[in-house]
């Protein structure tokens, strides 16, 4: 996903830990943690993917969410878990 996500990519992943903080700081989608789930979803929101009116994901000239605005969004969300603020 961070490879993906630094160049643009659309992120949809399942809601587990690991992929959660980094699919929504990217502005990406979280789904059930089933195969099935994230299907429907890819396929209800293909359409709009391909014709670039996907207004869910936080969407900027180069892509999506660029990658040091992902990195600051974690570290915040890190260190708000921790009590460093």
């Amino acid at each position: 996903m961070t490879e993906g996500t630094a160049v643009g990519t659309p992120t949809f992943a399942h809601d587990l830990s690991g992929l959660r903080d980094s699919a929504r700081a990217s502005g990406g989608v979280l789904t059930d943690a089933d195969p099935t789930t994230l299907g429907v979803v890819l396929a209800d929101m293909l359409p709009s993917l391909m014709s670039g009116q996907f207004k869910s994901m936080l969407v900027y000239a180069e892509g999506v969410v660029p990658w040091d605005d992902v990195v600051g969004r974690v570290l915040a969300v890190g260190q708000e878990a921790s009590g460093d603020r």
